[in-house]
């Protein structure tokens, strides 16, 4: 996000009269208090000086930008159009009403001003970067780079303009120049943990180990969990007669694919006690790979070390040949009210999940939605299960309500949960998810599972590679350019046909 923080306040605020210094004086504590974190008391400042300089914009802009910094999206976006009914052109209220047209996920709005901004001063480089993640947003991949590539030109010395190029590239699949953007940012700005992060992501993808699990510390919900713990990071000593915690962190699926290491740790500590989300915690502790599992939600129990989840592959020195075997989860039928035996017999059972959670940053790109998988469902002498969860199941409702629709079992009837969906999938045959927790909970109970996945996959799916070796009963579906699903269901639909022991057939019409 480009804004006008303190590096760039100085060249792009206008000017309070000169003879009044006392209010731009008021101006300069507001921000000061903002940037320390009192938004209540910059605002009591801003305020203040707005009644006496109502029309001000550079009063108001500075109160939409306190106002959104702190969250507070629809606030900032009514200051910003107020600043726009009295100054149209006002060039940093509208590269400030797209960013917030972007959060509050009116991408459409967001080009519109963005646009209107950079015609108004193309070669400031706010506007074109801020663009540029809108565009990337909306998977407008080229135009994005180009945006960004402008930013780069505009300010070479900008690690943020460096970073978004990268992260635009990787979208788009130049997996070698993404790295090095990151890197270039990186030697701009040592301590832009963002970028070492998404660099750590990309050396994953293309299987550097070593380096990517250790630019890989710098992700945002490990450093989180740094903050708040007061006990030392475990980094793999010998722990015979220590309590080590171990955090969960991210997405169920990251907590699912991880359980592995939970093992090894148990191997040089006394006692081993995972965190997790709710979801998670009876499944988990069904399984005994852990001394004791507790809900994320809860105090800390008593311990001696910790240790962010996704972590323990950079302490077990994870490389492709290491990669440790998965821990057996006991799902069983009896998990379920679900009996496959309700259903008509002698046809493959396949599930499908069509979404991931809607709060993934890149969901909007991960999940394929249903209408999308709906010609699978016209193979022949294959029945379909839901597998789905969470808002998005209303998408069944809607497929079946539409003319030549074909039946799909409703599974969420039968019980909520992820240890229902596990007795669920015990009794399929396959199943067939876009990249969400469900194809991990089935690749760790052995499932068949083809997951389908976008052009520039998450890390952990590498490259170029057709199987996992997180999970070796998983089949990879890869899109073979950014957002082409179609393509990939016709290649489903195709494996459908030829699956192993299956007559399926397409359905005539």
């Amino acid at each position: 996000m480009y804004k006008e923080d303190d590096s760039f306040y100085a060249a792009q605020q206008g000017e309070l009269p000169a003879a009044d210094q006392a209010i731009k004086q008021q101006l300069a504590a507001a921000r000061q208090k903002s940037t320390a974190g009192d938004v209540q008391g910059a605002l009591a400042i801003l305020n203040a000086v707005a009644q006496r300089w109502p029309n001000n914009t550079d009063v108001l802009l500075q109160i939409g930008d306190t106002l959104q910094a702190a969250g507070r999206d629809q606030q900032s976006l009514q200051v910003y159009r107020r600043i726009l009914a009295l100054q149209p052109q006002h060039y940093s209220a509208l590269n400030s009403l797209g960013i917030v047209w972007r959060k509050l996920g009116n991408l459409q709005q967001s080009v519109r001003v963005l646009r209107s901004a950079v015609q108004l001063q193309p070669n400031n480089v706010m506007a074109h970067g801020n663009l540029g993640n809108t565009l990337r947003d909306l998977n407008l991949l080229e135009e994005a780079e180009r945006e960004h590539r402008v930013a780069v030109q505009l300010t070479p010395n900008l690690a943020i303009a460096y970073n978004a190029l990268g992260a635009t590239l990787r979208d788009r699949f130049k997996v070698d120049e993404s790295i090095d953007c990151f890197r270039e940012a990186l030697r701009l700005d040592s301590g832009f943990d963002l970028a070492r992060s998404n660099l750590g992501m990309m050396l994953l993808l293309r299987g550097d180990f070593a380096e990517g699990w250790q630019a890989y510390e710098s992700r945002k919900t490990a450093l989180e969990i740094d903050k708040t713990m007061s006990s030392p990071r475990w980094a793999g000593e010998d722990a015979e007669e220590k309590t080590v915690l171990v955090i969960a962190e991210q997405g169920l699926g990251d907590t699912i694919q991880f359980l592995r290491y939970l093992p090894l740790i148990k191997q040089r500590a006394g006692r081993v006690i995972l965190m997790c989300r709710n979801e998670l915690v009876a499944l988990v502790r069904k399984a005994q790979c852990c001394d004791e599992v507790v809900a994320l939600s809860a105090e800390p129990p008593a311990h001696d070390y910790y240790i962010p989840m996704l972590s323990m592959a950079r302490v077990f020195a994870t490389d492709l040949d290491s990669i440790p075997p998965l821990v057996p989860l006991n799902a069983s039928r009896d998990d379920t009210t679900f009996r496959i035996e309700d259903y008509d017999g002698g046809k493959l059972n396949v599930g499908l999940a069509w979404a991931g959670s809607p709060v993934h940053t890149g969901d909007r790109k991960r999940s394929s939605g249903l209408a999308v998988l709906e010609p699978l469902t016209h193979v022949d002498n294959a029945q379909f299960f839901t597998l789905q969860v969470g808002p998005r199941l209303r998408e069944l409702n809607e497929l079946l309500l539409s003319p030549g629709a074909a039946e799909i079992a409703d599974c969420s009837a039968h019980d909520t949960g992820l240890a229902a969906a596990a007795g669920i999938m015990q009794q399929l045959d396959l199943v067939i998810t876009v990249d969400t927790v469900i194809g991990h909970l089935a690749g760790t109970l052995g499932k068949p599972v083809w997951l389908l996945v976008t052009f520039a996959p998450d890390w952990r799916w590498l490259l170029g590679r057709k199987d996992s070796p997180w999970y070796p009963s998983v089949r990879l579906f890869r899109q073979p350019a950014p957002g082409d699903w179609p393509t990939v269901v016709e290649r489903v639909k195709q494996a459908l046909l030829d699956y192993p022991h299956s007559d399926a057939r397409v359905a005539a019409g």
